[in-house]
């Protein structure tokens, strides 16, 4: 694997862990903005490294900075040498993105099982990504001792969206 690539994948995987972390806090300051957007960062350095290990390319011609994570997601989903991602995979990319971007330049305000939805099917895509572009478990690369920890049992997306469509 080219260093670039790899170094990339290291720092996607350092975000992931932290994001998990900060999921797992027992105190809420900062918790929910700190959760989307080192889970976005994690998808955005994901992306590059699986581009670069594609022989892809994330910087144009002359450009100093590398390609924007909506670029990323485009050139996973649409460049037949490279892709790797789903249309699905895109839409949740691109709803954890959304997230961070309120959370980032405004505010964002979820449930907590709307943020219990979003990181569980992120780290699930994340894992998926893992394993399809660089053959590896994300299980042999995080702790064992990395627990999801939760005062109230996540439920069902229906329910969920149920329980909020009352309010």
């Amino acid at each position: 694997m080219k260093k670039e690539a790899r170094l990339l994948k290291a720092k996607a995987i350092s975000s992931l862990t932290l994001s998990v972390d900060h999921f797992n806090r027992p105190w809420d300051v900062g918790r929910v903005d700190a959760v989307l957007m080192l889970l976005d960062h994690a998808f955005e350095m994901l992306l590059k490294a699986a581009i670069l290990h594609r022989s892809g390319k994330i910087r144009g011609t002359g450009a100093k900075n590398t390609i924007s994570f909506d670029a990323c997601i485009r050139k996973a989903l649409s460049d037949t040498r490279i892709g790797f991602l789903s249309r699905e995979q895109a839409l949740t990319l691109q709803a954890i993105n959304g997230l961070r971007d309120a959370a980032q330049h405004h505010l964002v305000d979820i449930s907590e099982g709307h943020l219990y939805l979003h990181a569980q099917t992120g780290i699930t895509l994340f894992r998926d990504l893992l394993r399809a572009v660089f053959s590896e478990e994300l299980s042999n690369l995080l702790s064992d001792r990395v627990l999801p920890i939760s005062t109230i049992a996540p439920l069902e997306p229906v329910v969920l969206f149920e329980e909020e469509g009352r309010y």
